[in-house]
């Protein structure tokens, strides 16, 4: 789509998107009254992952009802390509001095926002979400996800628990350089991305956020498990062989 540029904009929040018919609407209304009471200004963009419900269609509803004076950009790709593509596609058309980065169903508070950009405003590059696995998950999950971080912390040799948390800011300028060297497109883009953030120095904060629990999740271990596993291999060959330089 054809999106308007902004000046002096001081947030972009990016939403990826995949199949949220259930919760997007909700989603976007809650940002437009979060950002509404706000002193900085905000621009929403939802990169729809080549969804096969009615996402599109919901969010052009909303974009069309929109009285706020946050503004609202849609992006779809054509086809499904994960999350890591549409996070890219997303960050590229952001005009924000600070990006955010927040899951469709608006798993985290908003008000975990305003303290990121303080960290953002005091230094940081990166402000990356930290969970309490134990309340995040349901058993199953939890076990996996443990399982997980503690591959990547022996393979990747830093200390990084809970890579895969969906709430994080950065750096707007940093950001628009770092994502599109990333190559990884599916769930296991948040170790490329925190594995970039390693190798080029970058200051990262973390937070303790509360995740709001749900049934509902897009990430299938069975299917899923095994990608991840060998996206982390590629990701440990590529800091190996220092292939991750600015």
């Amino acid at each position: 789509m054809n999106k308007k540029k902004l000046k002096n904009v001081q947030l972009s929040v990016v939403i990826p998107a995949y199949n949220e018919a259930h919760c997007i609407q909700k989603t976007l209304s809650e940002m437009l009254v979060f950002c509404a009471k706000q002193t900085w200004s905000c621009e929403i963009i939802v990169v729809d992952d080549g969804s096969t419900d009615d996402t599109t269609k919901l969010v052009q509803k909303i974009i069309a009802s929109n009285d706020h004076k946050t503004q609202i950009c849609l992006f779809t790709l054509p086809k499904n390509s994960g999350k890591g593509a549409a996070l890219r596609v997303g960050i590229k058309n952001t005009n924000g001095e600070i990006i955010q980065l927040l899951d469709a169903d608006l798993s985290y508070s908003l008000n975990y926002i305003s303290n990121s950009m303080k960290q953002i405003n005091n230094g940081a590059d990166f402000v990356f979400g930290k969970r309490d696995i134990r309340k995040s998950y349901f058993f199953n999950r939890q076990i996996a996800s443990v399982s997980f971080n503690f591959l990547v912390e022996k393979m990747l040799q830093f200390e990084f628990s809970d890579t895969q948390c969906g709430f994080k800011m950065c750096r707007g300028s940093i950001a628009r350089q770092l994502f599109p060297k990333i190559t990884i497109n599916r769930f296991a883009y948040d170790i490329e991305l925190i594995a970039l953030a390693h190798a080029w120095n970058l200051r990262i904060k973390r937070i303790y956020v509360e995740m709001n629990v749900t049934n509902k999740s897009s990430v299938n271990l069975a299917r899923d498990a095994p990608k991840m596993a060998i996206d982390l291999f590629r990701v440990w060959w590529r800091l190996h062989t220092k292939t991750y330089t600015k």
